[in-house]
């Protein structure tokens, strides 16, 4: 079956893209199944001239000699890694919980070190995506028609039994949300049935 979907998780220095770097990345390349074909996992240092905050360090466990033992590389280096991991594929629906922080830390990341004839961040990766928070959100409201407290994915792995013993790692993370994805596929698989423009009951 064809690569359909990115699994992404990124720990960062901070929350904004552009202005904050990714310092822990896990992606997954996945078929149309849910099942992972092959991941690329990178630790990378901050430039020295990078913001990072001490809130985010004190969530992902960021210092110096500790990413140093993991073999971190530079943001350059990760940037290579990253593109040529991706660019054999053509427009990727991204995978992740809450997909647009890490939908955008990606983008800048590899636009700040693009390389002459890099292929473009939009035919790589489509605009298209499924979010596991959004979805999450969905399901509540056909079920009960209200929200929960909290859709931190630790929350929602919880409530799903699903096993996630170190979260705030990129790799625990990513697998830990394609999890939960499929739960939630198991728990409505069979109750609906799609036809082309058009959503019935089976």
């Amino acid at each position: 079956m064809s690569i359909e979907f990115l699994g992404i998780d990124t720990e960062t220095t901070g929350l904004t893209a552009g202005k904050n770097q990714i310092i822990d990345i896990s992606l997954l390349l996945i078929d149309g199944n849910f099942e992972v074909q092959s991941e690329l996992g990178v630790f990378a240092f901050p430039d020295s001239d990078a913001i990072v905050e001490e809130a985010a360090t004190k969530i992902n466990g960021y210092d110096p000699e500790t990413w140093a033992a993991k073999g971190a590389v530079t943001q350059a280096a990760m940037a290579a890694a990253v593109y040529t991991f991706i660019k054999p594929h053509k427009r990727l629906k991204l995978i992740a919980h809450n997909v647009s922080f890490d939908k955008g830390f990606l983008e800048a990341l590899l636009k700040k070190h693009e390389a002459p004839g890099q292929i473009a961040f939009g035919q790589m990766i489509d605009y298209h995506s499924l979010d596991t928070m959004g979805i999450a959100m969905f399901l509540d409201y056909v079920k009960s028609g209200k929200a929960r407290k909290s859709y931190r994915l630790g929350a929602l792995t919880s409530d799903y039994s699903i096993e996630h013993a170190n979260a705030h790692a990129a790799r625990e993370d990513i697998f830990a949300c394609l999890n939960l994805l499929k739960a939630m596929r198991d728990a409505v698989k069979g109750t609906l049935v799609i036809a082309p423009g058009v959503m019935k009951e089976s």
